[in-house]
């Protein structure tokens, strides 16, 4: 029996008509443990960011653009139909359940693994259609065979020099967040906020430095929840010393009931895109009042300090020489027919491991070879190996954590002879990217403001790619990072960020093109103010990222003397910063990589 039916089998005894699961774990997290694949585990499905609903007789997943070929790959459309979120004519999961619920029908889910805003909209079509919602259902655990323990490694405590702001420096400007917004507490959910607000990291998930916590702030206490197993002696002084307490990960639905007794005045931040339904609902139900809106600690965390800035900017560079060095390696070593994917991804590693700082990358590596890489986010594999041929691109998005910094680049290779359609794409891609990376606007902007920067180039030629063209990126956190994004679709789940001087951004626009290629150019940016004068006050981007895009893949009749300036600006840059870090044959072989596109074309 497959766990699709031992999970209907279980939906039975309870009469339980649909279950409904999320990628995910209780804290919202993009990466999450061996412990939390419960989709992975019914459906096969490995993505990122999945939503499953499963009925007696059908099971369907929502994924977005991102996955949409993945998950053709790994789905049995026998027994799960995809769901391709955003596109035209496919319904919610909302939308879905007010169709098939039925009056008397039951829905379940795991409350704790389920985001408060998702469960809000699920509870909302339950109530409409008079149906019944049991928000405490986790079949998963009973299905789930030799299930991991969960991860519970020690924390680490920053010091100043890399944190930049002490501990009480940061709680000073949250509770003055928690007064303005007219509230009495915060109740943060979020581990890169935690991680971020008391100055410590762990390892409990994997590609991110978070251990599973949560804190709680209110005018006179902070208090961090954490796993027995994380606290150290070490991080038992520095918390008296800060002044905080430190409690049990598990009692933190405990606390928050002792702490809400009847009666009770306190009004509580809640962030519903983090929270989960159950802590959300313990909270909605027993406090004064709950003030749904997203934490303050998200904006305060993405605006990096002038000490993170700095070491943003080595780490960056030192990233970047890794990269070169691969690419140098690929271009001149590699033995093309031979070499697989994996074997560059491994290639790629080697030469960040060597970084002093280095800790773990920041994701799976995305080495992917020509129709591999039209899967945005593709994983090579030692079990199905692909060799790297002399046509076409190989698309490598990898990325590292460091002790004070995490990186994010994405470049795709020229391995041999290109298709006029293949150039094209690169050409418009290269052009985006480059006309975002040197914009200016005026202050109050959003991401969603400058997108069509990137995109324009590929919608005047009628193309376009199926994701957002920039995230937000931590500091030895998350690789993702919010609430500044660059997009043109708005969310639901997600705030608008509006650009402040201090934040990441990254710069990725691409095309894929299912069975053929996939293309992506990413560099990470940092937000920067520039001019003020009687118009505004102006801002800008300073790239952190120091690697040449492949110039083998231009077709300059495509671009703009505008462009083909900004590119080879932007090379020249590239040499100066890298060139004494590499040998001499790697400065040769960057030299021609940066010398002006022109002369490089033609050559070609």
């Amino acid at each position: 029996m497959d766990r699709l039916d031992l999970l209907r089998k279980k939906m039975k005894a309870d009469n339980v008509d649909y279950y409904m699961l999320m990628t995910g774990d209780p804290h919202g997290s993009e990466y999450t443990s061996e412990y939390y694949s419960g989709v992975k585990l019914l459906t096969g499905f490995s993505g990122g960011s999945a939503k499953v609903l499963v009925g007696m007789d059908t099971a369907y997943l929502w994924t977005d653009g991102r996955y949409f070929i993945q998950a053709e790959h790994e789905l049995d459309i026998e027994k799960v139909m995809l769901m391709r979120q955003g596109e035209k004519g496919v319904k919610t999961l909302s939308e879905l359940l007010g169709d098939v619920l039925k009056k008397g029908n039951t829905l379940a889910f795991d409350g704790m693994c389920v985001p408060a805003a998702i469960g809000d909209s699920i509870k909302a079509v339950c109530i409409k259609k008079k149906a019944v919602l049991l928000d405490d259902k986790d079949y998963i655990s009973s299905i789930y065979e030799d299930r991991p323990e969960l991860a519970a490694g020690k924390l680490t405590v920053l010091p100043l020099e890399l944190s930049g702001k002490a501990f009480d420096s940061k709680l000073r400007k949250i509770r003055k967040e928690i007064k303005a917004a007219a509230a009495t507490a915060l109740l943060l959910t979020d581990l890169a906020d935690v991680m971020w607000t008391f100055n410590v990291r762990g390892t409990d998930v994997p590609y991110s430095q978070v251990a599973f916590s949560y804190g709680y702030i209110d005018r006179k206490r902070a208090v961090l929840f954490v796993q027995e197993m994380a606290v150290s002696k070490k991080l038992k002084l520095y918390a008296q010393g800060a002044g905080f307490s430190i409690k049990p990960y598990e009692e933190i639905v405990e606390f928050l009931k002792a702490k809400l007794p009847e009666g009770n005045k306190e009004r509580i931040i809640v962030d519903k895109s983090t929270t989960n339904y159950a802590l959300k609902e313990l909270v909605s139900k027993r406090a004064a009042k709950i003030i749904e809106r997203q934490s303050p600690v998200s904006v305060l965390k993405a605006v990096k300090n002038k000490r993170e800035i700095e070491n943003l900017r080595h780490y960056f560079l030192m990233d970047s020489v890794a990269v070169i060095k691969f690419l140098c390696w690929l271009d001149t070593k590699a033995e093309i027919g031979k070499t697989t994917e994996m074997e560059a991804a491994d290639r790629l590693q080697k030469y960040r491991r060597k970084i002093d700082g280095y800790l773990e990358d920041s994701f799976s590596c995305i080495s992917a070879y020509g129709p591999n890489a039209a899967m945005a986010h593709y994983e090579p594999s030692y079990e199905k190996p692909v060799t790297i041929e002399s046509k076409g691109f190989l698309l490598v998005d990898s990325g590292g954590q460091y002790k004070c910094a995490t990186t994010d680049i994405t470049r795709t290779i020229v391995v041999g002879e290109l298709s006029e359609e293949e150039r094209k794409a690169f050409t418009l891609v290269a052009a985006g990217w480059a006309d975002l990376m040197y914009a200016r606007w005026n202050a109050g902007c959003t991401g969603r403001n400058l997108d069509i920067l990137a995109r324009g180039p590929l919608w005047n030629h009628e193309m376009d790619f199926n994701h957002g063209t920039g995230h937000g990126v931590g500091c030895r956190l998350s690789v993702h990072e919010g609430p500044q994004a660059i997009r043109f679709r708005p969310t639901s789940l997600d705030n608008d960020g509006v650009l402040k001087a201090g934040m990441l951004v990254t710069d990725e626009p691409g095309m894929y093109v299912k069975d053929k290629f996939g293309i992506r150019t990413e560099n990470t940016l940092l937000v920067c103010d520039d001019t003020e004068n009687e118009f505004g006050s102006f801002m800008g981007f300073e790239s952190l990222t120091f690697v040449p895009v492949d110039y083998r893949g231009l077709d300059l009749e495509l671009l703009y003397e505008r462009q083909i300036e900004e590119i080879d600006e932007y090379h020249r840059t590239v040499y100066e910063k890298t060139e004494p870090y590499l040998s001499s044959k790697e400065r040769k072989w960057l030299a021609k990589m940066c010398s002006p596109l022109r002369s490089r074309c033609e050559i070609v």
